[in-house]
């Protein structure tokens, strides 16, 4: 099976989403599939070491550009994302973190390939999380409502027609309940059992 896993490099790969993304392309490579690993950083010397094919795309790494633009749509970004998408004819495309890179690359993908997307947390759907006031139904302070109205119906827009998978049965709730209508996958966490023991006795 032809793989793209996605993740934006903006914040570092040792983040939980990235980390995360790096290590299900090793994985999914190791059993056989072949995978092609897309991240958005400006430098591929810039990626962990890695044996997966890989690709590059702008990012946008200022937080105030990201949040009043790019994090919705990165135009370079969109337009070499939708031209790998076109040359590679992918049969699943995986997005992990979209921070810089753009919601936009799941309209992309969802044109191509069946196409999933992760909520690692609770940025698709709502402004600044995490969520610590709720009282305040798009963000945590009310000056702030108004962009949260506006991210929540952008990302609502962008995510539609993908299928969304989430560890956390709360925020798969709430997301339904704010007006997400993708197909939803509850994956909950996991650890690797092959790792040294102690023998340490309650």
């Amino acid at each position: 099976m032809k793989i793209v896993q996605v993740c934006s490099g903006v914040n570092g790969f040792g983040r939980g989403a990235e980390s995360f993304c790096l290590s299900l392309a090793a994985e999914l490579a190791n059993s056989g599939n072949e995978v092609l690993l897309v991240v958005g950083v400006n430098q591929l010397d810039s990626v962990p070491p890695t044996p997966i094919s890989c690709e590059t795309i702008p990012c946008v790494s200022n937080k105030l550009l990201r949040k009043l633009f790019f994090d919705y749509f990165n135009p370079k970004a969109y337009f070499k994302f939708r031209r790998l998408m076109k040359e590679t004819k992918p049969d699943v495309v995986h997005l992990h973190s979209l921070y810089g890179i753009s919601s936009m690359l799941v309209r992309a993908a969802v044109n191509v390939a069946p196409t999933f997307v992760t909520f690692h947390d609770m940025w698709p759907v709502f402004y600044d999380p995490p969520k610590i006031k709720p009282n305040a139904r798009f963000a945590n302070t009310w000056w702030k409502a108004p962009l949260g109205w506006f991210h929540r119906k952008i990302n609502l827009f962008c995510f539609r027609n993908a299928a969304v998978v989430s560890p956390a049965r709360w925020l798969i709730a709430y997301s339904k309940n704010i007006g997400y209508q993708n197909q939803f996958y509850h994956i909950p966490p996991a650890v690797s059992a092959d790792v040294s023991t102690t023998r340490h006795q309650r």
